[in-house]
């Protein structure tokens, strides 16, 4: 289930989101960009 939520939110860019998260998990000191969500009208 969680996987399926991840391939939704970074689609194509799925292993950079993987990488994204391990990195949040792993190092939560480590400054990175946020994400934030948006829709499109």
């Amino acid at each position: 289930m969680i996987n399926e939520f991840l391939i939704h939110i970074f689609a194509v860019q799925y292993k950079l989101g993987l990488d994204y998260m391990s990195i949040i998990y792993r190092y939560p000191t480590q400054i990175l960009p946020i994400l934030s969500l948006a829709n499109n009208p």
